[in-house]
């Protein structure tokens, strides 16, 4: 699934997408939701463990578990957050307005993986603007087995193993969209 055009998300879709496309890993008495993420998915043969989100990709990373793509906005919960120092050697930039997947993101996060798949060196994308939306591309442009993991505001974080049931799925909200 390709577009030259650049994906606004509709009013009739944003409750939808609140709904997690994976497991919900809330964390609790005994582990937090990134121990079980770990716990589930470090010794897992999977061809590229992404994270989408600020909060998601530093509470990995301070575990010792680094993903090897993040993808990340310098945001929270629309207000600013700054990770000082992530664990990466490559960094690229993409521009992604608010509830819209731009063209040029989809083709940033394409060349990461990429990327990362070829010389398997760790890598972030830092979005200017936002980055909630972008699961959706990362579900079609992953090799299957591949794993995200991405942050569910006040509840804790969302894991999914990238497979054909999936992709359909992304596929089918992503037709949904409007041309921008």
């Amino acid at each position: 699934m390709k577009f030259s055009y650049d994906l606004c998300l509709p009013n009739s879709l944003r409750d939808k997408l609140k709904t997690p496309l994976g497991i919900l890993h809330r964390s609790d008495k005994e582990k937090s939701a990134e121990e079980q993420v770990k716990e589930i998915y470090q010794n897992r043969d999977t061809p590229i463990f992404v994270s989408v989100g600020d909060v998601c990709t530093l509470s990995l990373i301070n575990i010792g578990y680094i993903p090897d793509l993040a993808i990340i906005d310098n945001k929270t919960l629309r207000g600013s957050f700054t990770i000082s120092e992530l664990p990466y050697h490559m960094k690229k930039i993409a521009s992604n307005p608010a509830g819209r997947i731009t063209v040029e993101v989809w083709r940033v996060l394409r060349e990461a993986i990429d990327f990362y798949l070829r010389r398997k060196e760790r890598l972030y994308v830092e979005i200017q603007g936002e980055e909630d939306l972008l699961v959706l591309p990362l579900i079609l442009e992953l090799p299957s087995n591949s794993v995200i993991v991405y942050g569910q505001p006040h509840e804790g974080i969302v894991s999914l193993v990238v497979d054909n049931t999936l992709q359909e799925h992304a596929k089918r909200l992503l037709s949904q969209f409007e041309k921008c």
